[in-house]
C-alpha cells in the first residue's frame, strides 16, 4: 500500500489496479492484517481451510457473495452496467 491506495492485479487484464483505499477501510483491514493470508487484505481462511479444494471453494463462495451483494447495490443507485469482483 503506497499513498493511501491498494494494488491489486486483475484477473481479465495484466494490468494491476490501483484504487483508493479510503482511511475507513484501513482501519479495518488494518484490525486483520495478523489473520490474513498471503497478500490477501482480509482473513478469507480459517483452520478448517486446509486444502487446496477448500480454499478453492471457499473463494468461489466469496466471489459469489461479492457479487451478489454488488448486484443490490447497483439496484439500489440505478446504476446502468453490472459491476463484478
Amino acid at each position: 500500500m503506497k499513498k493511501r491506495k491498494i494494488t491489486y492485479e486483475r484477473i481479465k487484464t495484466p494490468k494491476k489496479a490501483r484504487p483508493p483505499f479510503v482511511p475507513r477501510a484501513e482501519k479495518i483491514a488494518g484490525k486483520y492484517r495478523s489473520e490474513c493470508f498471503s497478500d490477501f487484505v482480509l482473513p478469507i481462511f480459517s483452520g478448517k481451510h486446509d486444502t487446496h479444494e477448500k480454499k478453492k471453494n471457499r473463494m468461489n463462495y466469496m466471489c459469489s457473495q461479492v457479487n451478489e451483494s454488488l448486484r443490490r447495490i447497483v439496484k439500489l443507485l440505478g446504476y446502468d452496467e453490472e459491476i463484478t469482483w
